[in-house]
């Protein structure tokens, strides 16, 4: 389960706004969002909170996956046959969640560009579909008059010149 769907999760079962969510975890409405969409993640301290809040909204029991954890990592290092394996095989067992949070936020990252580049393409789409329903522009003439507002200017401000120079 990735951040967003574990903030969701937690927004829902204990009916928080968004806003309220990010004032229990510590976060402004903008470092939410970025947490949402995967451009951020969770330092340990706002993790430890999220996991707090998780627990006391019964919808995760870290002690019991810890719990977990450590005995697979005991099985594992008397499958092997080897008991001093136990801490390496727990300190690799530590790094698969951290891995997958990793995994996570450039799976998010992933996600977000590609919408964008769909936003971007839908838009595309619908300027080259409203041009194709206008003619084209007829191509400029060439002309070796000068147009006839310069030539009106130019007019225009040799009659004030005439005039000013009258007696």
């Amino acid at each position: 389960m990735n951040l967003a769907e574990r903030l969701e999760r937690l927004r829902k079962a204990q009916s928080f706004t968004w806003k309220e969510l990010g004032e229990q975890l510590g976060l402004s409405r903008t470092g939410l969002s970025y947490l949402r969409s995967g451009m951020r993640k969770l330092g340990a301290k706002k993790e430890r909170r999220l996991r707090e809040l998780e627990t006391a909204a019964g919808i995760r029991d870290f002690e019991r996956e810890e719990l977990e954890r450590v005995s697979a990592a005991a099985a594992l290092a008397k499958k092997r046959g080897d008991p001093s394996q136990f801490d390496m095989i727990l300190g690799e067992l530590h790094k698969a969640p951290q891995a997958e949070r990793e995994m996570d936020i450039w799976k998010g990252r992933a996600e977000l560009a590609e919408r964008r580049l769909a936003d971007l393409k839908s838009g595309m789409r619908q300027l080259l579909d409203r041009d194709s329903q206008f003619p084209p522009d007829p191509p400029p003439k060439p002309s070796s008059k000068m147009p006839s507002y310069v030539t009106t200017a130019a007019e225009h401000v040799s009659e004030m010149v005439s005039k000013k120079l009258k007696p």
